[in-house]
């Protein structure tokens, strides 16, 4: 219990130290929006009007790439053309996400690219935020946090773990971030063209973005302001979501293993919650294993006269054990309330701390596992995923 309240506390000083950092006014300058798109016919408006009211129309060109879609985003982006401003690259052939942004670079004409998910939408206060940033010399990369766009169980779930990410990765801006969330993130152009652009063989192109910048001399960080995203709504495609996140993570560190291992502060931290993870897990499947053993034992209570008292003796007997349990597992629904809390905006949503109990129960065992299975996968899937070749 000790050490989650001191880590707690521990991640939240850097956080508050990061958050109220002075900095100097960002100098109005040019800056270059690239969205690449594949199939996001439904999202493609929204994206693109969110970055239309959240910069000065002036001081920004748009470039989107249509990645060859099988729906109907090309028509949609073509009639969009008639309302906003923006280049339209149609490749002829499916190209994927990093070697879209990477030709798309050659058109851009500002020092600062955002690179923009075609179903993420931008605000004011993240793109101030993210260019206030950017005015450090250092600082070679922003990134900003997610909030589902969308509703429903996964979705509040997903916020949750996002909150978890974002205070998580807003205490290494002490340092540098070795992190990136590839929804949208402003570069630097010569930074960019530094890291020698995006490498079509990652699964997650953000995250080794991040370590290429960090070993060219760059520091990364990550705003505290969130941007709008839709998020999978099925448990297949929230699956599929993770296990490219964990495997496209442990494939980055081992390609960036000199380079991760420098940043001592998340070797802490990854230290700390896997080993949370990891007791978490076994507790669980512990407390499964002890239910269905008590399931056993009111099955046994013997019949006749005799029934209700050894009924009553038994459940006192569990009841206790189970009391004891609770109390010493109680730092797991600890560990889960301060990522909670950002959920509720006023009193009458007071309620919603009582999400915390399926993420703690539920969904965190089951995220636990899940990024398991894809760290084995992307050990498995590394030595094949050469240099120029696709990872998807």
């Amino acid at each position: 219990m000790q050490w989650c309240l001191s880590l707690f506390v521990l991640i939240f000083t850097l956080d508050a130290i990061d958050y109220y950092k002075k900095r100097k006014p960002a100098k109005k300058q040019f800056v270059s929006f690239i969205i690449p798109c594949f199939n996001d016919g439904n999202t493609l408006e929204k994206t693109i009007e969110g970055i239309y009211n959240s910069y000065s129309k002036n001081m920004f060109e748009m470039i989107v790439i249509d990645d060859k879609s099988t729906d109907n985003s090309l028509q949609i982006l073509k009639s969009l053309r008639k309302k906003y401003r923006f280049r339209l690259i149609i490749n002829k052939e499916n190209m994927g996400k990093s070697i879209s942004l990477n030709n798309a670079i050659s058109f851009a004409q500002g020092n600062i690219l955002f690179f923009v998910d075609a179903d993420t939408i931008l605000n004011k206060k993240s793109v101030h935020d993210t260019l206030l940033r950017l005015s450090n010399k250092k600082v070679g990369a922003v990134s900003c946090p997610y909030r589902p766009m969308n509703r429903g169980f996964i979705a509040l779930m997903l916020e949750i773990e996002y909150n978890i990410i974002l205070f998580l990765q807003g205490a290494y801006n002490i340092t540098s971030g070795v992190n990136l969330w590839g929804g949208c993130i402003a570069i630097k152009k010569d930074a960019f063209k530094k890291t020698g652009s995006f490498s079509p063989n990652a699964i997650t192109e953000d995250i080794d973005l991040a370590l290429k910048l960090n070993e060219v001399g760059y520091s990364v960080e990550q705003s505290f302001f969130p941007v709008y995203t839709y998020v999978p709504e099925t448990i297949r495609s929230w699956y599929n979501q993770e296990i490219r996140w964990a495997s496209g993570s442990i494939q980055a560190i081992l390609k960036h293993f000199k380079t991760w291992i420098k940043n001592p502060l998340q070797l802490v931290f990854l230290f700390l919650f896997s080993v949370l993870s990891i007791f978490y897990v076994i507790a669980v499947i512990r407390e499964i294993t002890f239910l269905n053993n008590l399931a056993d034992a009111f099955q046994m209570v013997t019949t006749g006269a005799t029934k209700l008292k050894n009924f009553e003796l038994t459940g006192i007997y569990y009841g206790v054990i189970v009391l004891r349990n609770i109390l010493s597992n109680l730092y797991f629904l600890i560990f889960s309330v301060p990522y909670v809390i950002p959920l509720i905006k006023k009193y009458s949503e007071v309620y919603k701390i009582l999400y915390l109990i399926p993420f703690s129960l539920v969904y965190y065992p089951a995220l636990s596992i899940v990024a398991v299975i894809g760290f084995v996968k992307g050990i498995l899937r590394y030595n094949f995923l050469t240099e120029g070749k696709r990872a998807w």
